[in-house]
């Protein structure tokens, strides 16, 4: 790879948190900003103004952002994350201009990915948090809340009562705790066609494989230290490789189709 650059585009006062290809064109990319908007940069116009231009339901960073084309329909979507939910933005033809389809209300997002295999299905995740409230204004008791990290797997699909792009839920995870900071999952299918999710789990110290279907976990891997990021792909027609990412080390494992 050349160290040096071939394109440059300046984002003054609007900070990038993440970024994709878009997937009905090759030539442009889209970036999610922590103001809560998203550009898309055309690489054939170096230094224009952006493509296009969405505003995110919720005014917060953007920590992702996934492009894809859902069938029968070829439509183009767009689908980002904030720490509050998802919004989605789908068009009629790949030359019309993409339109605010609807929004979910997520708490303590904190990421989301999107199956290789089938790019229409998502994992939305939310992470761990601890809520202390005073039980009485005139002592100094208090009550601890725990609510549960979560790994939704939702799957987009038309409606074909208004045609607008909605989401149909395929599972609901849980049983893992995940550490302050954003920590990643990754979704992906088996050759048997089984849905797999994969994240860390700092509670037990482990990286976790839940079978959606099942909503069930179907392998437990030792991690000493706390996994921030998980991918999959595959390196063959019947090898895969997950990687799983802590903060000072990078750990590879072999998945087979079986």
């Amino acid at each position: 790879m050349a160290q040096r650059s071939i394109l440059h585009f300046d984002m003054p006062g609007r900070h990038g948190w993440s970024c994709c290809w878009d997937a009905s064109n090759a030539h442009q990319i889209w970036v999610g900003h922590q103001n809560g908007t998203l550009s898309r940069f055309d690489m054939r116009k170096p230094g224009a103004e952006v493509a296009d231009s969405l505003t995110h339901h919720f005014k917060q960073p953007v920590h992702a952002v996934r492009s894809l084309v859902l069938e029968p329909m070829h439509t183009p979507v767009v689908v980002a994350a904030t720490f509050s939910g998802v919004s989605i933005w789908a068009a009629a033809e790949s030359a019309q201009p993409l339109v605010h389809h609807m929004h979910m209300d997520i708490k303590h997002c904190c990421a989301m990915a999107n199956n290789p295999q089938t790019p229409s299905q998502l994992v939305v995740s939310t992470r761990t948090t601890t809520t202390t409230t005073a039980t009485s204004t005139s002592s100094s008791s208090s009550t601890t809340t725990t609510s549960p990290a979560q790994h939704f797997v939702v799957s987009l699909r038309h409606n074909p009562d208004d045609g607008l792009v909605e989401t149909e839920a395929d599972g609901v995870l849980q049983g893992h705790v995940t550490p302050s900071a954003i920590t990643r999952a990754a979704i992906w299918s088996s050759g048997g066609g089984d849905v797999v999710v994969g994240s860390g789990d700092v509670g037990a110290h482990e990286l976790k494989l839940w079978d959606v279907a099942t909503s069930s976990v179907v392998r437990h891997v030792d991690a000493p230290q706390p996994i921030v990021d998980v991918q999959h792909g595959w390196a063959g027609p019947t090898m895969g490789v997950l990687a799983t990412l802590a903060n000072d080390e990078l750990v590879l494992y072999r998945t087979t189709q079986a």
